[in-house]
């Protein structure tokens, strides 16, 4: 029997397969019949292709693949880069599978300075010896059905790597198309150019009013929700950091763009009355612009069912007495040290609902009470008042409107907007730290 004929090389330019070759290697020589991959585009050399059994697998576009174009098309994403690449930002639901690690990275980058076939030849080492143990760990269990779509920096080296390998052993994997840098731009165009593509409803409300628990009801509803301190993983206060920490600001603006690409433009947006900033992280201007002038509902709730709600929230804060301490502690250049005081008095008595109730009254209620009039005084949105008894899911279904969920006839309201609008005095018994510090000094 004669052996298999040698495969040939394929450029990169022509070569739209289910591998684009490493450049490192230059190409995939001229794939065997018994793999199904094509010479040219259009043109099945393997008996599988022929049969129909396998289609032309060509490398998807960031713009279709941020369209949807992904969904049941693909079993996985695999970001190659390394970890702390990964770490920082990456394709939303993609796993880590890095064919160098970021000091092997380095390492290679260093020697490529000085001699690029050197470079070279230590990066083929390295990247050939991880994708034996990717193989080994990730794949010995997968079907031939199953499709991996592999990107890296740019949707070359480490990524065509990957996907040579895979292409040889029979899987049609697919490199996403100018990786992650392609993506990237596609997440920057996103974010610039889906908010105004949507009509917004902002809850808004005091705090302890229940409206991020009003959200997580209405997206279980399958009503649309753009849940920003779930995607920045804060509670969007001092009190509101997670033990997990906060993703980058990137991964935060890609998770924000996942959402908003899956929206339908004919069905109103839902989101939170946020500041610009959810703990460290900004809210994408675009979306904080199109919150500033959208209508209002305004969640009013009885102030026991705050404090019982808000204690719920913070429950893991009541199990570290020492550290909300330090938390609140923070807030001393606002409330100054007899409030602290009183509060880490409150805390060593175990009374967290009095807590609650005098955080409440003097810090958030005129802190909250402040930014809405001032959000009213210079973009003037609408605003309608939302009363509810409670935050269970039969209140919630009982008392909250259904018409509250239909679109705006004719398009919504565009308010008129004051770009130096001057702040609004508070109220004359307004008990913020502010008029506190007033009242005493007069």
């Amino acid at each position: 029997e004669s052996p298999a004929p040698p495969p040939t090389v394929l450029s990169l330019a022509s070569a739209p397969l289910c591998v684009r070759a490493a450049g490192w290697v230059r190409g995939l020589a001229r794939a065997s019949a018994r793999h199904g991959i094509m010479d040219s585009p259009g043109t099945p050399t393997g008996k599988a292709e022929k049969q129909g059994n396998h289609k032309k697998n060509e490398p998807i576009r960031t713009s279709d693949w941020m369209a949807g174009a992904h969904v049941g098309g693909y079993s996985v994403t695999i970001d190659v880069r390394t970890p702390a690449e990964w770490e920082e930002d990456h394709v939303p639901g993609s796993i880590n599978l890095p064919v160098l690690s970021h000091e092997q990275r380095h390492e290679v980058g260093l020697l490529h300075k000085a001699s690029a076939f050197e470079g070279r030849k230590l990066g083929a080492s390295l990247i050939s010896r991880n994708i034996g143990d990717i193989v080994e760990r990730e794949f010995m269990d997968k079907p031939r059905e199953y499709k991996p779509l592999v990107y890296c920096w740019r949707g070359g080296q480490r990524s065509g790597s990957l996907a040579t390998v895979l292409a040889a052993i029979g899987y049609r994997v697919s490199i996403l198309e100018g990786g992650y840098k392609g993506y990237r731009a596609t997440v920057g165009a996103a974010l610039l150019n889906l908010p105004s593509t949507f009509e917004w409803r902002v809850l808004t409300g005091p705090t302890g009013s229940g409206k991020t628990k009003i959200l997580i009801h209405f997206e279980a509803q399958e009503h649309q929700v753009l849940d920003l301190e779930g995607l920045a993983n804060h509670r969007g206060s001092v009190l509101g950091s997670r033990k997990e920490g906060q993703p980058s600001q990137k991964l935060f603006e890609s998770r924000v763009a996942a959402k908003l690409s899956a929206f339908d433009p004919s069905r109103p947006v839902w989101v939170e009355d946020e500041a610009s900033l959810v703990g460290n992280l900004h809210v994408p201007p675009e979306v904080f612009d199109a919150m500033k002038t959208a209508v209002r509902y305004n969640v009013i709730l009885p102030v026991d069912e705050r404090v019982r709600w808000t204690l719920e929230e913070y429950a893991e804060l009541t199990r570290q007495p020492e550290h909300l301490k330090a938390l609140l502690s923070k807030l001393v250049k606002h409330q100054g040290h007899k409030v602290i005081g009183e509060w880490h008095a409150t805390i060593d008595a175990g009374d967290y609902a009095g807590l609650v109730k005098s955080l409440l009254e003097l810090h958030y209620d005129p802190a909250n009470s402040r930014s809405i009039r001032e959000r009213r005084a210079k973009y003037n949105p609408e605003v309608l008042d939302l009363p509810l008894s409670a935050l269970d899911p039969a209140t919630l279904n009982s008392e909250i409107p259904a018409s509250i969920f239909a679109l705006t006839p004719g398009g919504p309201r565009l308010p008129t907007r004051e770009a130096n609008a001057p702040s609004l005095p508070c109220e004359p018994d307004c008990r913020c730290g502010k008029c506190r510090r007033k009242a005493r000094e007069a």
